[in-house]
């Protein structure tokens, strides 16, 4: 159990893909396969997939504790064919919780992934995945495609974060769809990234305030 009394400095964006999770391989990349995570720039990166390398990057920084963020793109490539896509990122909660519990030495924390238009079933999965062990929150996106935060999709997944008093991490998300290509953000990725995603943040920003 953490004692928040021994917490000075805290990462609160961290990302990590679970063991416990379909960490699969394919036969392209050299001996061995090139390890397919739920995100390619995860490729090749050991923290990914070690919290002891975490650990020491978090000792090296002097950082205490660690919020691992959650999306619903690194779990569903690995969705299986009898699960919908609130089961998969479920599993992948629970997989990560799993991981934190027996290798996590009490240095990390996470919020819980949800897919906001799962619709009722991803609700009530995310409501049993807060009962996890180390989750402490609800991790969102800035926008899904066109959807923002201002969508009365969103209302039950903030009034579950009310009722269980936990906390809601907001990451950016990828440039709307339907700006993208007259901003010419896709022509790289440090236009679509470097610009988009601060395009991202403010416009979610806005729409919240706009929508009271």
């Amino acid at each position: 159990m953490i004692d928040p009394s021994r917490v000075g400095r805290v990462d609160c964006h961290m990302h990590y893909m679970p063991t416990g999770f379909d960490n699969r391989r394919q036969a392209s990349g050299g001996p061995g396969g090139r390890r397919m995570l739920g995100s390619p720039d995860s490729d090749g990166r050991p923290g990914w997939t070690d919290l002891a390398e975490l650990r020491a990057v978090m000792d090296s920084a002097g950082v205490d504790l660690g919020v691992l963020l959650t999306f619903p793109h690194h779990a569903t490539p690995f969705r299986r064919p009898d699960e919908s896509i609130a089961q998969v990122i479920s599993r992948y909660n629970q997989a990560m919780s799993a991981d934190l519990e027996k290798l996590g030495q009490d240095r990390f924390v996470m919020m819980a992934s949800v897919d906001p238009l799962s619709g009722p079933e991803g609700i009530e999965r995310l409501r049993g995945d807060l009962a996890l062990p180390h989750v402490r929150g609800i991790a969102l996106l800035t926008n899904y495609g066109d959807v923002t935060l201002d969508d009365p999709r969103f209302a039950p997944i903030f009034e579950l974060a009310g009722e269980h008093d936990v906390a809601v991490t907001v990451h950016p998300g990828s440039a709307w769809p339907s700006w993208r290509d007259g901003a010419r953000l896709g022509e790289s990725s440090f236009l679509m990234s470097g610009l988009g995603y601060f395009l991202a943040d403010a416009l979610c920003i806005f729409h919240m305030a706009h929508a009271g």
